[in-house]
């Protein structure tokens, strides 16, 4: 089995920094606004909604976000903070280096709270998951019937790995 961590690129890296400044700056403004007391009932359900919010997209952005991609000689295994995607190496149709994610429409997931993840779309490729941190380090893995973008230190290593049907591990 080859593991290839998932680092951050530097934009990224500041759009999260950015994105957590911003999400952590309306917390706090509606927590200083409750504390006050001096709200309506639907003020304070709007105020407290907006905690949850925050609180809620810190969670799925921290736990979705990719960790690393293994390869073993019978799988792909795209493992986040909480769970994995399992790519069997039979079901893949192929895997290629994708340049950039610009014409990509989000669908669902985050987009630079810890990297991007989610389902997007786009007219070429259909829909497909995204995990990724780094924009320029992209594979695209593409099964029978579901298509995989994800970033990972090293992927030309992963890309000859993939292109290889056997090889020692």
């Amino acid at each position: 089995m080859r593991k290839f961590k998932s680092s951050y690129s530097i934009g990224l890296l500041c759009t999260t920094w950015f994105m957590s400044f911003i999400l952590l700056a309306a917390a706090a403004t509606a927590i200083c606004r409750l504390m006050k007391g001096q709200t309506g009932i639907g003020l304070a359900v709007a105020l407290y909604a907006c905690i949850c919010l925050v609180i809620v997209a810190f969670i799925y952005s921290y736990f979705n976000q990719i960790k690393q991609v293994e390869v073993t000689a019978d799988k792909v295994v795209i493992r986040k903070v909480y769970g994995a995607i399992t790519i069997p190496r039979k079901e893949i149709l192929y895997a290629r280096h994708r340049k950039t994610l610009t014409r990509a429409i989000k669908s669902w997931g985050v987009y630079g709270l810890f990297g991007l993840t989610g389902e997007f779309w786009e007219d070429k490729t259909g829909q497909f998951t995204v995990a990724v941190k780094d924009t320029q380090s992209l594979i695209e893995i593409k099964t029978s019937n579901k298509c995989y973008v994800v970033s990972c230190d090293r992927y030309e290593e992963v890309l000859k790995l993939l292109e290889q049907t056997e090889y020692p591990l």
